[in-house]
């Protein structure tokens, strides 16, 4: 499982790069302490057939900004407004893309994008081993959690 979870951290950082920006890799890859998300952002992308579960992309509202503002040519955004969520569920549902590119023995569908905004909230992944680790952005950090049905 951890190899698919560096997978996904590899295309996201892959995403960024396109974007112009840089993404450094943690490179741990855990198993989390608690089902509670550290940001309040988040986006989930279902995975099915071949792979069945799901992949959550967390940051801060900031983080979020700054990566809608870049995707967006650098427009100022100002608040999460539903242009800023749409471009932020379009970098996760890349990111997500470009990952299943590299399963070439696998075939894996992703389901569109869902953003949940809120404080303290938890994440459960049903009853699936999860994994997490975390990609550093020049505006904070992303985090992401892979849970898969074994």
């Amino acid at each position: 499982m951890k190899n698919y979870l560096e997978s996904f951290t590899k295309a996201t950082s892959n995403v960024l790069s396109q974007i112009g920006a840089e993404g450094k890799e943690s490179g741990e890859y855990l198993i989390p302490e608690d089902i509670f998300c550290k940001h309040e952002v988040m986006v989930i992308i279902g995975l099915t057939q071949a792979l069945r579960g799901s992949v959550v992309y967390s940051m801060s509202p900031r983080t979020a900004i700054n990566i809608a503002s870049t995707m967006m040519g650098g427009m100022t955004i100002a608040e999460l407004d539903e242009m800023a969520r749409s471009a932020i569920c379009e970098f996760a549902n890349m990111s997500a893309g470009v990952c299943l590119t590299t399963f070439q023995d696998l075939e894996v569908d992703i389901t569109p994008p869902t953003m949940v905004i809120g404080e303290k909230m938890a994440l459960m992944l049903g009853l699936y081993d999860v994994f997490i680790t975390h990609i550093t952005t020049p505006w904070g950090e992303i985090e992401l959690r892979l849970g898969i049905e074994q």
